[in-house]
Order: C-alpha cells, then structure tokens, then sequence
C-alpha cells in the first residue's frame, strides 16, 4: 500500500479506528457500553484519562504504558486537539480489548512485537528506547511503501 504523503499521523489514527469499528472487530454492545460510560456531564465534555490511578482492565502495565506513549507519539497534542494520552486513548482501547478477544489479541501480539524489535535493534524495549529510536521505527513502519522484511510483521 502507497501511504498518501498528505495524511498526518492524526488523519491515520482516526481511519484505522473507524476502519476497526467498520469491520466490526468491536461489536455493537462494546460501542453503546462504551458511551453508556462517556455521557456528557454538564460541566462539559468528559475525558477517558483515567489519570494515574487507571487500572487497566486487559493490558498489563508495561503493555498499557507503552500504548499510552505510542498513541502520544503518533496523536500529540496541537493547537486544537489534545494528546491521545489526555484524551483518554489508552484507557478507551483497553476497555475495548477487555471485552474483545479479537481486538486483545491484535494489541498484545504488536505490543510485544514492538518490544522485541526494539531489543533487538536497540537493546532496549519501546518505552526505554531513545525518543530518536521510537520515532525511527514509527517513520519506517509509516513510510514505508511496502514494508521491509525487518518491520512487515509490525506493519501489520
């Protein structure tokens, strides 16, 4: 696949999560629980950020820590939306996997492929990489016209 050069990281971010809505990885239950416990409150729009006290429901804390930095790295924050991380990304997938083994299992099989490629590039795993080694292999993996044999499986 030909990667068009004008969709930010935010614009793929966005299509991967409808396209994984779309074909129903998620079903329809998952999605109105899910919204059943973002109702907007009246002081205004709530976030899913569960803060520092989040439990995750599915994912173990390195796996839900590294998801946090990656959705960063791939979401920041700019001048009109905020991080993924304040925004409650992480937590939202989590919830997601929680009740879905499908979903679960592409999360916990690119989690552990991106830490093993990293140690093995690196010596480190994601989170302990330099932010210059993270954004490399997000570069590599997003750039990629078609996927080179060292990072095809984590293209994926």
């Amino acid at each position: 696949m030909n990667p068009n050069p004008d969709v930010s990281r935010r614009d793929l971010f966005r299509i991967v999560g409808t396209g994984l809505l779309s074909a129903e990885l998620v079903s329809a239950q998952d999605v109105k629980d899910a919204h059943a416990g973002m109702a907007m409150p009246a002081s205004g729009p709530k976030s899913l950020n569960g803060g520092p006290n989040y439990v995750p429901k599915h994912l173990n804390a390195h796996q839900f820590n590294t998801l946090r930095h990656l959705g960063d790295l791939i979401m920041p924050a700019d001048a009109t939306s905020p991080a993924a991380s304040e925004a409650g990304a992480a937590e939202f997938i989590d919830f997601l996997c929680s009740g879905n083994e499908d979903l679960a299992a592409i999360f916990d099989g690119g989690l552990s492929w991106l830490d093993e490629f990293m140690k093995h590039k690196y010596g480190t795993d994601f989170l302990a990489s330099k932010p210059t080694e993270q954004t490399a292999l997000l570069d590599l993996a997003y750039g990629a016209r078609t996927a080179a044999p060292e990072v095809a499986a984590g293209q994926q």
